[in-house]
């Protein structure tokens, strides 16, 4: 019996909101094969999970191993050509977790929503800036949406909704293949 997985990164608020503050600890690299960013393992094991693209490149298994002799560090699993690394937390970033759980992104500490616009900026993220009028609930982007939406929204009120945590656990991303090998042939 042959195991292949299909992983199927998705794109996910926490990718937005949350990986770059662990990033603040992390110094991530290699954005380019970043794939994507969980809040969530599975439900069983509720860590911080970071999803890359593995390449055998020399400066890849190097960074590799910064990676995973970082304090934060609590495991890896392997996906085929996607490695998955899971991160514990520390007193900062269990409470940027709790506020990302809550949707309250206005009430991360000012150097998490630099770090956010930063890390989104270096990413190669299109629209960085109007993540920035939602960290900062930007009376205009309120307003705007008011337009579109034809309705009021109060004065104060978070410009992006709470994350759907169903979205944020990978392994609801991820089927395990098997492949009998024995038939094949």
């Amino acid at each position: 019996m042959i195991k292949k997985w299909k992983v199927d990164p998705a794109l996910t608020k926490s990718f937005t909101y949350l990986l770059p503050v662990f990033d603040m600890e992390l110094k991530l690299k290699f954005l380019g094969n970043l794939a994507g960013s969980y809040l969530y393992n599975n439900s069983e094991e509720m860590t911080f999970s970071i999803l890359y693209k593995f390449s055998g490149k020399e400066g890849f298994t190097k960074y590799e191993d910064v990676l995973t002799s970082h304090p934060l560090f609590v495991g890896h699993e392997d996906y085929g050509e996607y490695v998955l690394y899971k991160f514990g937390t520390n007193d900062e970033l269990e409470s940027a977790v709790i506020l990302f759980e809550q949707g309250k992104y206005s009430q991360y500490s000012f150097e998490q929503k630099e770090a956010i616009v930063s890390f989104l900026r270096r990413s190669g993220v299109s629209n960085y800036d109007q993540v920035e009028k939602v960290l900062r609930k930007d009376d205009a982007m309120r307003m705007e949406m008011e337009k579109e939406l034809n309705c009021i929204i109060a004065r104060g009120s978070e410009l992006s909704s709470r994350p759907d945590l169903s979205a944020e656990i990978f392994s609801e991303y991820v089927e395990e293949i098997k492949i009998n090998n024995e038939e094949v042939f």
